[in-house]
C-alpha cells in the first residue's frame, strides 16, 4: 500500500488499538492513489501493481482485462453520439473484463436484448414506433450524406419517458447468462 494522509490515518488507528487492546483484527492495507509532479513529468499510481496483487492473493487475469477495454473503446462512440450513456460503456467494459471474451460477449449481449425489448415495448406501449424509426433514419441519414454528428437523444426534444435504465438491464443479463452457465444450460 501507499501511506498517504488517509492511509497513514487508518495505520494511526490501526496502531492505537493494537497498543490498547482493542484491535480485532490485524491491518491489512489500504489501496490508494498517488500522484508526483516534477518539472516536465507527471506519474501516478493507483491501487495495487499487478505483482502486489498476487503477493495480495488476488487473481488478476491480464486478458480478460484487456477485453474489457477493448469493449469499453467499442462502445465509447455511442457514448460519444448520446445513445448511451458513459455509465453504460463502463458497466460493459466491467462485465467483459469480468467474465471474459466469450461468457462477457453473451452477458452483454443478452443485456442489450432485455434492453431493446424494454425499449420496444416502451415505444408501442407510448404509441411512437414508428415516429422514432422515422427520426432514427433520418438520423443516420444526416451522419452518412451530411457528416453532421450530432447526439440522437436528447432530454428537452425527447423527454425522459424514453430513456431506459440500460445498467439493470445489463446487470439482469449477465445474472440471466451466470444462472444460465450454473444451470448447465451453457
Amino acid at each position: 500500500w501507499t501511506p498517504m494522509g488517509s492511509s497513514a490515518n487508518l495505520e494511526g488507528r490501526q496502531c492505537a488499538k493494537t497498543v490498547a487492546g482493542t484491535a480485532r483484527h490485524g491491518f491489512h492495507g489500504v489501496l490508494g492513489t498517488t500522484v508526483v509532479q516534477l518539472p516536465g513529468i507527471i506519474a501516478g499510481k493507483t491501487g495495487l501493481g499487478h505483482d502486489a496483487a498476487l503477493a495480495a492473493g488476488l487473481i488478476l487475469c491480464r486478458g480478460r482485462m484487456l477485453f474489457g477495454v477493448l469493449a469499453g473503446a467499442l462502445f465509447f462512440p455511442l457514448f460519444l453520439l448520446g445513445m448511451l450513456g458513459a455509465a453504460d460503456v463502463k458497466v460493459i467494459a466491467v462485465i467483459a473484463g469480468f467474465l471474459g471474451p466469450a461468457r462477457g460477449t453473451r452477458a452483454v449481449a443478452a443485456g442489450l436484448v432485455l434492453g431493446a425489448v424494454w425499449s420496444l415495448f416502451k415505444l408501442i406501449r407510448g404509441g411512437i414506433l414508428l415516429r422514432r424509426i422515422s427520426y432514427f433514419t433520418a438520423y443516420i441519414r444526416r451522419m452518412i450524406t451530411m457528416d453532421i454528428y450530432e447526439p440522437y437523444y436528447r432530454r428537452e426534444r425527447d423527454g425522459e419517458e424514453l430513456g431506459i435504465p440500460l445498467a439493470s438491464c445489463l446487470a439482469a443479463g449477465t445474472a440471466l447468462c451466470l444462472l444460465l452457465e450454473a444451470g448447465g444450460w451453457f
